[in-house]
C-alpha cells in the first residue's frame, strides 16, 4: 500500500484528498494524527484538511476476506504554511485620532507575502496594505473589520478575519457593591464594571 495526495502540496486550512492504493475490496480506515486534522476517516480515499502546520503520522488499516493489513507512516504528511494570524493590543481604543496597530503573528511559508484590508462599519474599504505589520490612523469613532491574506510561493494561501475593532467613544463606569442594601457594621465589597460607551 502507498499514499498519495491531491493537491500534492499540503497547506494549512486547505482541503485535500488522500488516497491509499492496493487495499483490495474490503473496508479501509484511517488514523491521521497531528496538525489538527479534521475530515473523513474511512474509504480508500478521504477528504479533509489540516488546521495547523507541521507533520502528521498516518495509519491505514485494510480488512478484506477476514484478513487485515496495516500501513504506518511517521510524518507521512508535511503541512506547509502560511497560517495567517494577527493581534491588536486591545479591542477598544478611546481617543480619536488614534493609531490602530495590527501585529502579524502568522506562521510563515516560503517567500510569504501579505495583503491587509480594513473596512469601516458601512462596509467601505478604508485602507489596503502589503507590509508584514499594519497600522491605521483613524480620525472618527467607528467599528472596523480587518482581513489578512498570507500567500506563499508554494501555492499555499490562508486568510484570517476579525470584526468589531472599536475606535473612539467613551468608557462607561459603574460602581457595584455587595450586599445591597447594606446594614450598619456589615462588610461590603465594592467593585467596578467597565464597558464601551455608545
Amino acid at each position: 500500500m502507498s499514499i498519495s495526495y491531491s493537491p500534492t502540496t499540503l497547506c494549512a486550512n486547505r482541503l485535500f484528498t488522500a488516497t491509499v492504493s492496493n487495499t483490495g475490496a474490503g473496508n479501509v480506515s484511517w488514523n491521521i494524527n497531528g496538525a489538527g486534522y479534521s475530515g473523513q476517516t474511512s474509504g480508500s480515499s478521504v477528504k479533509g484538511k489540516f488546521n495547523d502546520t507541521g507533520s502528521a503520522d498516518i495509519t491505514v488499516t485494510s480488512e478484506s476476506g477476514g484478513c487485515r493489513s496495516y500501513l504506518y507512516r511517521k510524518k507521512a504528511a508535511l503541512i506547509s504554511g502560511p497560517k495567517a494570524s494577527f493581534t491588536t493590543p486591545v479591542p477598544f481604543y478611546c481617543a480619536t485620532p488614534d493609531t490602530v496597530q495590527f501585529t502579524n503573528t502568522s506562521v510563515l511559508g516560503p517567500s510569504t507575502t501579505w495583503r491587509w484590508t480594513l473596512w469601516d462599519s458601512t462596509g467601505s474599504i478604508v485602507n489596503v496594505a502589503t507590509g508584514k505589520d499594519f497600522q491605521y490612523i483613524t480620525n472618527s469613532i467607528n467599528k472596523y473589520s480587518a482581513r489578512l491574506i498570507a500567500s506563499s510561493s508554494n501555492g499555499c494561501i490562508d486568510t484570517i478575519y476579525q470584526k468589531n475593532i472599536v475606535v473612539g467613544g467613551s468608557i462607561d463606569t459603574e460602581l457595584v457593591y455587595n450586599p445591597a442594601p447594606t446594614c450598619p457594621f456589615q462588610k461590603v465589597t465594592f467593585s467596578s464594571r467597565l464597558g464601551p460607551g455608545t
